[in-house]
């Protein structure tokens, strides 16, 4: 089972939510970015993308996605920041089936350019800069609410939670949503 997490800011949320449910966090960034660390092929040719602001390609995408979830047999799944397109989703689907659900972490551009900015200060990374941020804010603006309106169409729940607030409301609003909510009851009474 997948679980599609589209997170537009605060990724530490998961933590707090892998506390209380047994699940797995595929960060689609942290993949890619593993690949430019050992400068694999693909990892020079990620690294040109992603200095430009742009959207990796999906087909290079869902086969780092696959060569994850093979490894996490009957998990389930958090994918944090992709699909980013309808295409990405059509992707998706085609290997890995129609995720449970869709969480949308919503934040400003104002509090999210902060966020990434300050990132960028301690993290070293090449598209946590203003030109490229504004770059990548456009690309996702363009491409987000297709993406929405395309999940709505296929009958994929999404949800929506506030990412200004802190990471304890933001667990709060997750933890109401009806699906989370039951994984958690089976969860406790597991134990």
């Amino acid at each position: 089972m997948i679980l599609c997490v589209v997170f537009k800011g605060k990724g530490t949320l998961y933590q707090e939510i892998s506390q209380r449910i047994n699940s797995a966090h595929v960060s689609i960034g942290d993949l890619l970015r593993r690949e430019m660390e050992f400068k694999t092929p693909l990892g020079v040719h990620v690294e040109e993308v992603m200095r430009d602001g742009k959207l990796v390609d999906s087909a290079i995408i869902i086969r780092l996605l696959r060569d994850t979830l093979q490894k996490l047999p009957g998990k389930h799944v958090f994918v944090d920041g992709f699909p980013r397109s309808v295409q990405n989703a059509i992707d998706f689907y085609a290997v890995c089936g129609v995720p449970e659900c869709a969480v949308w972490l919503d934040v400003s551009d104002e509090v999210l350019v902060t966020r990434l900015l300050n990132r960028g200060l301690s993290s070293g990374r090449i598209d946590d800069n203003r030109d490229v941020i504004s770059k990548r804010l456009h690309v996702y603006r363009t491409a987000i609410e297709p993406l929405r309106a395309h999940f709505i169409r296929v009958g994929l729940p999404v949800y929506v939670i506030d990412a200004s607030k802190s990471v304890e409301h933001m667990t709060q609003q997750f933890f109401e949503i009806p699906y989370f909510k039951r994984k958690m009851v089976e969860e406790k009474h597991k134990d």
